[in-house]
């Protein structure tokens, strides 16, 4: 019995050193900034007429911004989207997939820098 019961405690002690091995994504990341790539375009946005148009995205968005899910296609990580304009330089944009939430994001601007 006293043999079982340090087997027992012996496996209970390696058990998390087994847990922390190594897999092909420990350690120490290390990019190389010469050969990394960025995009060459800023991304533009434009909320227009109660309207919000991604001219960059892929495939490009153009929606209603009134604060309701709107039907977005060809996007791998949300099917609807909605925008709505919290104030004259901020916006709320959450996007969902499948009626749960994927995304939700809060852009803001200077109002200098938008045009």
């Amino acid at each position: 019995m006293k043999k079982l019961l340090w087997f027992v405690l012996l496996l209970a002690l390696l058990t998390p050193g087994l847990a922390m091995a190594q897999s092909a994504f420990d350690g120490t990341w290390k990019v190389d900034i010469k050969t990394a790539q960025f995009p060459t375009k800023p991304d533009v946005y434009l909320l227009q007429d109660g309207m919000y148009h991604c001219k960059t995205c892929v495939p490009a968005i153009g929606i209603k911004a009134d604060g309701q899910d709107q039907k977005v296609t060809g996007h791998p990580y949300f099917d609807t989207m909605s925008i709505k304009l919290l104030d004259d330089a901020r916006l709320r944009k959450p996007r969902r997939k499948m009626g749960r939430s994927s995304q939700h994001r809060k852009r803001g601007h200077r109002p200098t820098e938008i045009s």
